[in-house]
């Protein structure tokens, strides 16, 4: 009987998201969060970061996007040296879409990211602090759910193409499209 309840709910579910998810062009905006990791020679560290999108959809398969991400504060502890790194920054991305029926879509990114990062050591009283501001390539991927004509999630991973490190966000997001 339980079966039959889960069932149900779930047909329910497709036919709504089906019955309203055939917007394909437009504006839209969002909003995420997720699990932002910094890897190094012997830096390794996570953070929570947020990032705000939005962007315009040309069709159901392509898009072009900007975005702000900030990627909290990355800490890492090693040989007594205490540091931090802080950045943010703003991407400029294209998306090609792979739609799969009216309400379901995976995607590729492609962008280039401009970000500036504060990078603070310190070891007891001694303290050295740096700035840096930079540029690198963004690849991603990623999936996006429609549960109706205004409202989308979506879940992604993007890369950024620093040298020397690596830096990648995994996000779940809320869209809005206008």
């Amino acid at each position: 009987m339980n079966g039959k309840v889960v069932l149900s709910a779930l047909a329910s579910v497709a036919m709504f998201v089906n019955a309203h998810a055939g917007e394909q062009s437009g504006f839209y905006a969002g909003a995420g969060a997720g699990v932002m990791s910094d890897r190094a020679s012997d830096f390794d560290a996570d953070a929570v970061g947020i990032k705000l999108f939005g962007g315009y959809s040309f069709n159901q398969y392509f898009a072009a996007e900007g975005e702000y991400i900030y990627a909290g504060t990355l800490t890492d502890t090693f040989d007594d040296l205490k540091v931090k790194v802080d950045s943010e920054g703003f991407v400029v991305a294209a998306l090609g879409k792979i739609p799969f029926g009216d309400a379901f879509s995976l995607f590729a990114k492609l962008g280039y990211t401009f970000y500036d990062e504060k990078v603070t050591a310190s070891r007891e009283s001694l303290r050295f602090s740096r700035n840096n501001s930079d540029d690198d390539l963004l690849y991603g991927v990623g999936a996006e759910l429609r549960l109706g004509r205004k409202f989308q999630l979506r879940a992604e991973y993007e890369l950024v193409d620093v040298s020397q490190a690596d830096f990648n966000l995994l996000s779940a997001s809320a869209v809005f499209r206008f």
